[in-house]
């Protein structure tokens, strides 16, 4: 596994280039964000983890409870359960939104494809 450093700087990356892309695609209302992003486990947690430059501040308000900010990231807890119940695996993606004022997270259409090979 990489060290958390070097992990924070490719999540980092990944969240702009795949969040930024797909914001407020759904919605004419610039206050929603929805974007995507893979699922990461640390320390035994679900996380998704957002840097606040791409969407992360606007979501700040709809996490509360299940989301921490850490330096220039929003670290969002994912429950055991939903990872559970969708069958999810740490790589693949899902979508998330603030639509209606309330954080959601969504099923995104990549998991369907082959899952991801580890290394």
């Amino acid at each position: 596994m990489l060290p958390a450093s070097k992990r924070g700087d490719i999540v980092a990356a990944v969240w702009r280039v795949l969040g930024w892309l797909s914001r407020g695609k759904h919605s004419q209302n610039s206050d929603i964000v929805r974007i995507e992003g893979p699922l990461e486990r640390v320390d035994d947690r679900w996380l998704l983890r957002i840097p606040l430059a791409v969407g992360g501040a606007q979501l700040v308000a709809s996490t509360r409870g299940i989301g921490e900010i850490k330096g220039e990231i929003l670290e969002i807890v994912v429950p055991d359960n939903l990872v559970r119940n969708l069958k999810l695996k740490e790589g693949q993606h899902l979508w998330v939104h603030n639509k209606d004022g309330k954080f959601t997270f969504e099923w995104h259409p990549s998991n369907d494809a082959a899952p991801p090979t580890a290394k």
